[in-house]
């Protein structure tokens, strides 16, 4: 058996839940459609309202990074994946990944990334995505509550 993200049950606080209502010729993703927040369920709703988004997709895109961490006391670099939110392909062509996520988990300088282990994960996986992104002509976008409340793209 192989290892799919898809596979995973949410956990903990968060809504969640499988995403039924969509658009078969603007999903391309792999099914069920899951969404393991509030904000990611806003943000399907608004990519299947929106006329200016051709297509998009949930949990599609898999890049690899390396964070350095403390293991029996010593730091190591240690291999991960960053399993991205979603991928959104406008009718201009441009094409997004994007991170859903609350403002209190987006770090706003290095003094939180370097003091809160959740940010400093975020900014490990971030920077890869944004490399991985220049690479492969996307643009990658932080998403939270406060962007969900106006138009997004």
């Amino acid at each position: 058996m192989t290892f799919n993200i898809k596979n995973l049950a949410p956990s903990g606080p968060y809504k969640h839940g499988d995403f039924s209502k969509y658009n078969p010729k603007k999903y391309f993703g792999e099914l069920p459609i899951l969404y393991r927040s509030g904000l990611e369920l806003i943000f399907m709703r608004k990519m299947e309202s929106n006329p200016e988004v051709e297509k998009w997709s949930s949990e599609d895109i898999k890049i690899p990074y390396i964070q350095r961490e403390k293991i029996k006391g010593k730091f190591v670099d240690v291999r991960h994946t960053y399993n991205t939110d979603f991928t959104v392909i406008m009718k201009t062509g441009i094409k997004y990944v994007i991170e859903i996520k609350a403002t209190a988990f987006v770090p706003l300088n290095e003094t939180q990334i370097q003091r809160n282990p959740t940010m400093r994960k975020n900014a490990f996986k971030w920077r890869a995505a944004i490399a991985w992104c220049k690479a492969n002509d996307y643009i990658f976008r932080v998403i939270t509550e406060k962007d969900l409340e106006k138009k997004t793209f």
